[in-house]
C-alpha cells in the first residue's frame, strides 16, 4: 500500500479532509488527527481507540508499533508497505469513529 491508496480511503469518508503541515501530511475529521504520514513518507501514525491499540500492539509478530513520541497517545505506527488494504479499512474506520472525541491521554 502507498499513502496515496490509504489516503483515498480516507479521503471518500464525509468530513475527512488532508492538510499539509512542516514536516508531515495529515489527515483530518473535524479538526482531530485519523492519521499522520511520518519519517519522510516511509511511517503511518494512526489514531485508534485504546482497546484496538492494546490489542494491535500486543498481537505476536505484530508490524505495530511505538516511539517515545507517542506514547501517551492512542496511536500505533506501521511502515506504509506493510499495510495491507483490509487492515488499512478497519483502521481508518476506527480513526473515522474517535476522531470527533478529545484525544485520551494515559
Amino acid at each position: 500500500m502507498t499513502y496515496d491508496d490509504f489516503a483515498a480511503i480516507a479521503l471518500a469518508l464525509p468530513e475527512v479532509e488532508e492538510k499539509v503541515g512542516r514536516h508531515e501530511i495529515d489527515l483530518h475529521r473535524r479538526g482531530r488527527h485519523i492519521a499522520r504520514l511520518r519519517d519522510k513518507g516511509t511511517t503511518l501514525a494512526i489514531r485508534v481507540p485504546w482497546e484496538l491499540h492494546d490489542e494491535l500492539l500486543a498481537m505476536e509478530g505484530t508490524k505495530f508499533f511505538k516511539t517515545d513520541h507517542y506514547k501517551r497517545y492512542p496511536y500505533v505506527l506501521i511502515k506504509i508497505e506493510e499495510l495491507a488494504d483490509v487492515t488499512a479499512n478497519q483502521l481508518i474506520a476506527a480513526s473515522y469513529h474517535v476522531a470527533p472525541e478529545p484525544l485520551p491521554l494515559r
